[in-house]
């Protein structure tokens, strides 16, 4: 299509000047995704996950009202599940619906768990189109950490995830790192260190954990991400 690169590189480039501000303000990404997507008719599948992404950072800001939050959340499942319905072996539109779901889940009760159990099936098929990317990996060892961490009552609602699968599937995304998807961070992601501590602390494995500690207090802390990792790593006690 007409443009399709210059419309990625600009929303590319806008996502990640707002992803470079504190606090993070995604309105522009969100306005522009929005404006392209309508120029193609909603049916370039690579606009169309930017959309969904958008919508999701839409709904983290802390600027946003509950409401509105809500209401970005479920727009953006609908455009990833457009985007898979347009090409269903996208691994961004996999990863992004399975995100999408995780943060819909917040505002669902009755459903919750239905929620939880679909966003891991997505970020499974996410690793399967996407093999040497670290973000996929990185998803569904949040997800199977997740899961343990709830212990019982999600095993009981079948929802099985265990802290060495975890540990795995972290120690595999940063395998991968240095990586271009990372660029704006120096190539790695700093979440990924903070959770691989966490995982090394529920394992038991003291020493790996400090030494992954260390390398989580030496990376720059560049993104909203890395605040967010910086706030949950002064929780955890070695």
């Amino acid at each position: 299509m007409v443009g399709n690169d210059a419309d990625i590189h600009q929303a590319d480039g806008l996502w990640v000047e707002a992803e470079s501000s504190d606090p993070a303000d995604h309105t522009a990404v969100y306005a522009f995704c929005k404006e392209a997507d309508a120029k193609h008719d909603g049916q370039n599948v690579e606009i169309k996950w930017r959309l969904a992404r958008a919508c999701k950072d839409m709904s983290e800001m802390a600027s946003v009202a509950k409401a509105d939050a809500k209401k970005y959340a479920y727009e953006g499942k609908d455009h990833a599940a457009k985007a898979i319905e347009l090409d269903p072996n996208n691994w961004h539109a996999q990863m992004f619906m399975g995100c999408l779901f995780g943060v819909c889940s917040s505002f669902e009760m009755m459903n919750k768990l239905g929620s939880a159990k679909t966003m891991k099936q997505h970020f499974e098929k996410a690793v399967e189109l996407c093999g040497d990317c670290p973000e996929p990996y990185h998803s569904l060892g949040q997800a199977e950490f997740g899961f343990a961490d709830a212990g019982r009552a999600a095993s009981m609602m079948g929802l099985k995830g265990s802290y060495e699968t975890a540990y795995d599937l972290f120690v595999k995304a940063e395998s991968l790192c240095p990586h271009a998807c990372y660029e704006r961070e120096g190539g790695h992601y700093n979440t990924n260190l903070m959770m691989l501590v966490k995982a090394c602390k529920a394992l038991k494995k003291a020493d790996e954990a400090k030494e992954w500690a260390a390398k989580f207090e030496a990376a720059e802390v560049k993104t909203p991400d890395d605040r967010k990792a910086v706030e949950e790593f002064k929780k955890i006690k070695l």
